[in-house]
């Protein structure tokens, strides 16, 4: 398989479509855009941690 270079992963959200997040890697994006999902949505709740 060949990577291209530069390329990222970008996770979305159905129900909130104007977030999403980049990273390089597919479990980063999805962790990312979950972080932001949790801060936005349930703002008592705090982000995960790796």
């Amino acid at each position: 398989m060949e990577s291209i270079k530069g390329a990222e992963f970008v996770a979305t959200c159905a129900e909130f479509p104007s977030l999403s997040w980049l990273a390089p890697s597919q479990i980063e994006a999805l962790q990312g855009l979950q972080d932001v999902l949790c801060t936005a949505s349930w703002p008592s709740t705090p982000p995960r941690t790796a």
